[in-house]
């Protein structure tokens, strides 16, 4: 398989999973890839292409975030949105296994703070079948912070403690 393939039928029974924990949340999906904006960026300007269409310069998308957050603003009584979006990152210098140029993403907005967040997450984490204690340690900022960052070498021994 090369880099940046997707298995169709992990890939479709991952986003089915996805789909229904937010469906039985009360979230609406939201159709936002087709839409042209030039706030549809990630964090690095210097990953970002171009298409012309219409006779204009776009962004080519790299997230819906802002155009899930402007259907929260629409629709205030929805509880949440979420969308499947293809994104495209013209990395200038990818490292293999870390930078795939074009994926999937599956994304989400909801109503609240903080703590809402985390409780979604961790619903969805468990719902996914994760084991995730119902008492989560939430991360504080004026604690060290070596006790809260796992090494490169960790991410192996933290994905097979998460199953």
């Amino acid at each position: 398989m090369q880099t940046g393939d997707v298995d169709s039928l992990e890939f479709n029974y991952v986003i089915r999973k996805l789909r229904e924990y937010c469906y039985q949340q009360g979230f609406i999906e939201a159709g936002v890839q087709h839409r042209r904006s030039i706030l549809a960026a990630c964090e690095d300007p210097e990953t970002i292409s171009e298409y012309n269409h219409g006779g204009q310069v776009w962004p080519l998308p790299q997230t819906g975030q802002m155009q899930l957050e402007l259907e929260m603003l629409k629709r205030s009584k929805v509880p949440g949105f979420f969308t499947l979006t293809y994104s495209y990152r013209n990395e200038p210098n990818p490292i293999p296994n870390r930078h795939d140029l074009t994926f999937p993403m599956f994304e989400f907005e909801l109503h609240g703070g903080i703590e809402d967040l985390i409780r979604f997450e961790a619903g969805l984490l468990r719902y996914l079948g994760f084991n995730i204690p119902e008492q989560l340690k939430v991360f504080d900022p004026s604690q060290s912070n070596t006790e809260h960052t796992a090494n490169r070498g960790d991410w192996d021994d933290i994905a097979a403690f998460l199953g």
